[in-house]
């Protein structure tokens, strides 16, 4: 693929950097001044971004599901309709022409972490959102309760080829500090037609298109009485469709959750199919304050592996499981549980804090309801994993 413009100029620049050595990764506290320009090395923000909602004069800025690169158009139209309906309930519609980038995410092994090169799924991912403008604030614009994941497949050294080009970007913006997963500084600070924005884009389309798209998982809102919502997803071989099989429900394709509580912090949601792994929530999804302490413990503990990577993967457990682990936190609040010294909490060098999905109604793991930017511990997690092992094969080139 050949660039042009400012990023080829960055590229050029980013060839003549001297090899250098990999530090140690650093927590937010430890950040140096040489980490916030650094090309050798990725902090969360690189690998997990969140592209900041803009005002309603900039919203045409964010990248299209329509965008068309050297991969060919992102989601394309085919692939798009063999969805569901997508969140009737908006102004948005789910429209295909409303839905926009409102994240990113790279994986170097996605589902098993840890496994040689050979076993490894290289990805860059999209998270895509129907959005519009507030009926009641011109100026504003609101996500719809609905996103859709798309997966596009890399090879080890495209992938790291991308990460390179993505820090020389980085740094010709003046850099950031390593921080929590949220909203991205560089977009934040320059806005969603600044230079490092117009890179972006220019760099995921080159990398990501029709050609290498393999998976699109959904989360829809649907019209009904009560909160519900569908999960489910499509795998992609040569365009055809077909629907992936969720993990732990045998031939089970779709997963519907509904939440009687409208959007409390007590949960009271049912899942259909539900949870049938041996970390199962189910007893933190309804009536948790009738578990005894050891029913709690055990329960909570479940939810507690089910957010970390080194136990747990999308090939280990439901749809609903991954989304609803922040039940716990009821009875983590009655019972005083501490998650810092439970064995079963992911822990990593890199910052796991951050997360804001609280309520029954926060299904949404890297994305936004509304204007509310929702970051699920899991996410969290798997971000602090993907940044020690990118930095691994960073040091080792």
């Amino acid at each position: 693929m050949r660039f042009r413009g400012p990023l080829a100029a960055l590229l050029v620049a980013l060839a003549a950097l001297p090899v250098l050595a990999c530090a140690d990764e650093a927590t937010v506290d430890e950040t140096t001044e040489d980490d916030l320009t650094a090309t050798n090395k990725v902090v969360p923000n690189d690998v997990s971004l969140l592209v900041p909602l803009p005002a309603a004069a900039d919203l045409d800025a964010l990248i299209p599901a329509s965008a068309t690169g050297s991969k060919g158009v992102l989601v394309p139209k085919t692939s798009f309709g063999a969805l569901p309906p997508l969140d009737p309930l908006s102004p948005a519609k789910g429209a295909y022409t409303n839905f926009r980038v409102v994240g990113l995410r790279i994986d170097p092994c996605f589902a098993v972490p840890g496994a040689p090169e050979s076993a490894c799924k290289n990805q860059i991912r999209l998270v895509l959102q129907p959005l519009y403008v507030d009926p009641a604030d011109s100026k504003k614009v609101l996500a719809a309760d609905a996103a859709i994941h798309v997966f596009y497949d890399q090879t080890r050294e495209s992938l790291l080829a991308f990460v390179k080009q993505f820090l020389a970007l980085k740094k010709a913006s003046g850099g950031y500090r390593s921080s929590m997963v949220g909203l991205h500084p560089l977009l934040t600070k320059e806005g969603p037609r600044g230079p490092f924005a117009k890179g972006l884009r220019e760099l995921l389309l080159a990398n990501a298109g029709a050609a290498n798209l393999s998976r699109i998982t959904f989360l829809t809102r649907e019209a009904s009485r009560e909160e519900q919502w569908k999960l489910g997803g499509f795998d992609f071989s040569a365009g055809k469709a077909t629907p992936m099989k969720i993990a732990t429900l045998g031939g089970e394709t779709v997963q519907t959750v509904s939440n009687a509580g409208f959007g409390l912090s007590a949960f009271n949601v049912t899942v259909t199919p539900p949870p049938k792994a041996k970390d199962n929530l189910s007893k933190l999804l309804n009536n948790s304050s009738s578990l005894s302490k050891s029913e709690a413990l055990s329960v909570w503990q479940s939810a507690l592996r089910i957010e970390n990577p080194t136990k747990h993967s999308p090939d280990t457990m439901d749809c609903a499981s991954c989304h609803l682990t922040h039940a716990r936190g009821g009875v983590e609040q009655a019972f005083a549980f501490d998650a810092s010294t439970d064995g079963n909490t992911f822990t990593s060098a890199i910052t796991t804090k951050g997360a804001t999905v609280k309520n029954g109604g926060d299904l949404h793991a890297f994305s936004y309801k509304g204007a509310t930017a929702l970051v699920s511990q899991r996410t969290i997690n798997e971000t602090a994993s993907i940044v020690t092992a990118i930095n691994a094969l960073l040091a080792a080139k």
